[in-house]
């Protein structure tokens, strides 16, 4: 496995935003918008993780990349559940665990989007 040069990721996610500042933008707030609805949250999360991921290999992105989520509805929606889920269970048990199920499910959404994995795997991937 390669190892992460900090620095260099920075400066790429950077170069990344100026790059597309009006349409992360613009993207950022219609997610936000949208996933007011919980329901529609990790179908809105999903559709801007691809977004950003297509920007991160350097892919032209667009506005309506940010309902791509839509397309696998059922899902996402049952990865948010999962989501949630682990991290009441985080919270509930163990009150400061609650950071360990973060940790876990920092890469949920992302490993869900990039690999089409299901909620099962994705989890079980992070």
């Amino acid at each position: 496995m390669e190892k992460l040069k900090m620095e260099s990721a920075f400066k790429n996610g950077w170069q990344i935003f100026k790059d597309n500042f009006i349409t992360l933008t613009i993207a950022f707030f219609v997610v936000t918008l949208f996933s007011l609805t919980l329901i529609l949250a990790p179908v809105m999360i999903a559709g801007f993780t691809y977004m950003l991921l297509r920007a991160s290999r350097g892919e032209a992105i667009e506005i309506g990349d940010v309902f791509h989520g839509f397309s696998d509805f059922g899902r996402y929606f049952v990865g948010g559940l999962l989501y949630l889920g682990i991290l009441l269970l985080g919270a509930i048990c163990f009150g400061i665990g609650i950071f360990a199920s973060l940790g876990v499910l920092l890469f949920f959404f992302p490993v869900m989007v990039d690999k089409k994995l299901s909620a099962g795997d994705a989890l079980s991937e992070c």
